[in-house]
């Protein structure tokens, strides 16, 4: 089993990646290059990325999940303005006494994204109902205000509600060999990588991280504090080596 890990801490450089191609994006659009060939050589390098590394595109490169980042940042400040701290305490309090009620809706209101994934992808395939026209527009606008006031209070909104590429990111994701592994026996149940996911995966109760909502961010590997958290790559080669050689081993 290959194992990708550094102790380095991750963070810096992710954050390095999503600035450049966060910045690449915004340049893409302004001089009007992203034209059909450019989007499906776009896309097809998005699914080869996929298919190696999981759902690292969501968390090491999507630029929409970038900006909603930043949206976040502006809402951390939105929510110490003197006028509206006493608020925002008092909602992280009913949050804290509501846990399994507000878990339970983080968990139903995820399945949105199937469903916006869904209408969009009939919209361009059979246009049974338009995103542009009519009713469609109507609720795509309202759509747009909901996205932007719910990316300001909730962490990662965009990503756990919202996103129709997530959707298949998350599926192609499937047969990737790359995941977030947990080493039961260094584990100290601290819960800190729960705490600390934006995406609030159970990360702490998992030997792998199967969950599709899982973006590879490597936050939880960076925070663990004692190394039991890892990214491996598990490659059926290298699989069938490990077993070829402790066969040789039990036959001696």
């Amino acid at each position: 089993m290959g194992r990708v890990k550094d102790r380095e801490k991750a963070k810096p450089y992710r954050h390095s990646i999503q600035a450049f191609f966060l910045i690449f994006t915004v340049v893409i659009f302004i001089t009007a290059m992203a034209n059909k060939e450019f989007i499906v050589v776009v896309l097809g390098l998005i699914l080869l990325i996929t298919l190696i590394f999981g759902t690292g595109f969501c968390g090491w490169i999507c630029p929409l999940g970038s900006l909603f980042q930043l949206v976040r940042k502006l809402g951390t400040k939105i929510e110490s303005i003197f006028f509206i701290k006493p608020l925002t305490k008092r909602i992280k309090r009913w949050t804290k006494n509501n846990r399994v009620f507000v878990d339970r809706l983080d968990r139903y209101g995820r399945y949105f994204k199937y469903i916006f994934f869904l209408w969009i992808l009939q919209a361009a395939l059979v246009s049974l109902a338009s995103v542009t026209q009519g009713y469609g527009f109507i609720v795509m606008n309202i759509l747009y205000v909901t996205v932007l006031v719910t990316g300001l209070f909730v962490d990662r909104a965009w990503c756990r509600y919202f996103c129709p590429v997530g959707v298949v990111i998350g599926l192609v994701g499937r047969f990737s060999p790359t995941r977030v592994t947990r080493d039961e026996l260094t584990c100290i149940d601290c819960n800190l990588c729960n705490r600390k996911c934006q995406m609030k995966v159970d990360v702490a109760h998992a030997k792998r991280v199967e969950h599709l909502d899982c973006n590879s961010c490597l936050t939880c590997v960076d925070v663990c504090p004692v190394g039991a958290l890892d990214l491996r790559i598990n490659l059926p080669a290298h699989k069938g080596a490990i077993k070829e050689q402790v066969n040789a081993h039990e036959s001696i």
